[in-house]
Formats: structure tokens, sequence, C-alpha cells
């Protein structure tokens, strides 16, 4: 009689510490099957200069955030591969992820400056132009399951203009030197140079320029540049040459012909 007690109480604390086990190790297992979730994918972004579909480069920010029931910590890291991320959850639920960048826009040769420019120290260096896009939602459930997506970040609202230089047979022109003014007297007078332009860059390969950052109103454009040995320019005539109006958070695109 006097030794049951001890020994159901001994087999009592047994049963509680089994239990004690087997609850510890099913919370464990509700935590660690995440590590084997991941939501991963292509990130991508409509370049605002030229429209094409390019891939974000490494650094991008990515911010992960948990929006179902419960709480986990909201997560930011930067991708470390152009045109990829990839982010394992810590809990099962809803996560959204937003994708951030920014790009430097810089096209300018201090070879193209002549003599005539040099009173144009106005590049149009400081212009970041930001992309931002998201996927508002991916629930995340089971065991060894993967959420691929495709994310094609936008750009914020810009006031702009893209141009064009071209040759009389719209052959686009590289390395010509484009200068923009906001005073078509100025303009005139130092065409076909930039002395006293507000900004100077040099066309790419396809032979555009992009100006960003600007304010909405009219601007006129001094272009220069070669075909071959032949100096071309958009000044030809007094009567000739571009004038764009632009309007607020639009990008604006023209053309330039130089002969």
């Amino acid at each position: 009689m006097f030794t049951k007690g001890p020994i159901m109480r001994k087999s009592h604390r047994i049963w509680i510490i089994v239990s004690a086990v087997l609850l510890a190790s099913c919370v464990a297992d509700k935590v660690d099957y995440a590590g084997n979730s991941q939501i991963y994918g292509s990130l991508l972004y409509q370049d605002l200069a030229t429209g094409a579909v390019r891939l974000v480069p490494a650094g991008a920010a990515v911010q992960a955030l948990y929006v179902g029931d419960g709480n986990a910590p909201a997560q930011a890291f930067k991708t470390s591969e152009a045109g990829k991320f990839s982010f394992r959850p810590q809990v099962e639920g809803t996560y959204a992820l937003r994708f951030t960048f920014e790009d430097t826009l810089q096209q300018y040769r201090a070879a193209l400056v002549e003599k005539q420019d040099r009173d144009t120290a106005r590049v149009d260096a400081g212009k970041r132009i930001r992309y931002t896009g998201e996927i508002p939602s991916v629930k995340v459930e089971g065991n060894n399951k993967f959420y691929a997506q495709e994310v094609i970040l936008q750009a914020t609202a810009q006031t702009g203009l893209k141009l064009i230089v071209t040759d009389e047979q719209k052959n686009p022109l590289r390395d010509v030197r484009v200068c923009l003014y906001a005073n078509k007297a100025f303009a005139d007078q130092n065409a076909p140079y930039c002395g006293g332009s507000l900004a100077y860059l040099s066309t790419n390969e396809s032979g555009e320029v992009f100006f960003a950052g600007l304010e909405p109103k009219a601007y006129y454009v001094n272009a220069r540049g070669t075909i071959g040995a032949v100096r071309v320019n958009n000044k030809w005539s007094e009567e000739m040459g571009v004038t764009v109006s632009l309007v607020a958070g639009q990008v604006v695109s023209d053309t330039v012909v130089l002969k």
C-alpha cells in the first residue's frame, strides 16, 4: 500500500517530462519548417530613359513584411545578384515583399567639350531615378515549398526629356554632345555650342540622351557631333532647331536630326 504512492508520483513525473519533450518538438517543427520554403524569382525594371526592360542590378533593397496572423519581424536585405531575389520565411503565414533601387543617369564625355563650351560646367550628373515594385501577398504554408515570382519595377513619376539624335537617314548617332536651354536667346546665341546651357549630356550607342528632374516648361536644344570627319549639328539655319514643352509628371520624347 505504502509503495504504490511514490511509484505513481514518479510515473506521473515521467509522463509530464515526455509530454513536454513532445510538445517542444512540435513547436520546433512549426518554426523550422520554413527553412525549407522560399520566395524567389526575377527582378526587372522598365528603364525610364529607353523604355527597355532590364535586369535590376545587384544591391537592390528588399523589405519582407509579415502580414499574416501572429507576429514575425520585418526583414530588410539587398539582392546579391543582378536580376534575382530570394527570401526564406521564418514562420508560416502571408508575406509582402517590397523592392527599391535608384539608377544614376549620367551620360557625359569630357572629351567632347570644345573651347566654345568652356563656360558650361553644368553636367547632368546628380539626377537619380527611383524604381519601386512589390509582391503584395504570398501565402507560405507546408514544407519544402517554393513560390516563384516575377516583378517589374516602375519608375516614380518624373518630368523628363528623352531625345534620340539621328542623321538625315534616321541612323542613331553616338557621342553627340547635346545641351539643354530654358532660354531661347541663349540657345540661339551659342548655337551649335553649349555655352550657358542648363545641362550637357552625350548620346549613347543608341543615339539617346535622357534629361531627368526638369521643370514643366519649354526647353531648347543645341546638338553637335560628327559623321565621319564631317561636323554636323541641329542648327543648320536660324529657323531650325528643337523646341520641346514638358508636362509635369511625364517623360516627353523627341528626335533631333543633325546635318
